[in-house]
């Protein structure tokens, strides 16, 4: 219990920071800049070209393209944040932080948790370093955690944010609509949002106890995914 009103305390106090900005950007402060994507840095290597490959082998293609949208929103908000990250962690974080989605990841528990625990013995077997394969983990692990992810290292708030920006438009009035209207053309959101709503209300219904079901009950989480201010 102590806990649901610490996460009900966090959804409204996010869920007022939101109100805030948009109020501010409708007056004109602090109005987003357009972003060329050609200045995202999108990695490369062959861990990121791997985590690519497996969660497009593993999941449906709206899925594939809510990782790159969550990424490239995330990488757009830690520059105008002037956050300084590591690119690579937060992309590898960012194709496979919903694996817990998809038949990849096993086990038992909220499917952010099973993405993790997944993803972080992946990362071993390709032979990263233990701490980062902790910290993109941690950031799969956490990207639900509304109020206490963005108090966390660039990579991990990058993801929480990157990830709320799509499914939910959190955060969206931080970047300008030219460059929203550039990430949705290179990766079309599809029938996204009947896709995600549905995978929402059936981890509340199977995990009752889990973030997503508390965020269904206090925080509309289903309903918000539904009326994102994003076109499908």
């Amino acid at each position: 219990m102590p806990e649901q009103i610490a996460l009900i305390g966090r959804l409204g106090r996010a869920q007022l920071d939101q109100t805030l900005r948009r109020i501010a950007r409708r007056m004109g402060r602090g109005l987003p800049q357009p972003i060329p994507l050609d200045e995202v840095v999108v990695p490369d290597t062959p861990v990121a070209l791997a985590a690519a490959a497996l969660v497009g082998s593993a999941g449906p293609p709206v899925l594939v393209a809510h990782c790159h949208r969550s990424y490239l929103f995330g990488a757009l908000l830690g520059t105008r944040d002037r956050l300084h990250w590591d690119p690579e962690v937060l992309y590898v974080a960012a194709m496979l932080h919903d694996l817990g989605l998809t038949d990849v990841a096993e086990g038992t528990g909220p499917f952010e948790q099973r993405g993790a625990t997944a993803a972080q013995s992946w990362l071993r077997e390709q032979g990263w370093p233990e701490s980062r394969a902790d910290i993109a983990a941690a950031a799969i692990r956490m990207h639900l955690d509304v109020g206490r992810a963005g108090r966390e290292r660039p990579e991990i708030a990058l993801m929480h944010v990157g990830a709320a920006a799509d499914a939910i438009g959190m955060r969206l009035e931080d970047i300008s609509p030219q460059t929203v209207a550039e990430v949705l053309t290179v990766h079309p959101r599809g029938d996204f949002t009947a896709y995600f709503a549905g995978k929402v209300r059936a981890e509340a219904r199977a995990q009752p106890r889990s973030t997503t079901a508390a965020m269904c009950r206090w925080g509309q989480f289903a309903w918000r995914v539904e009326h994102a201010p994003l076109p499908d």
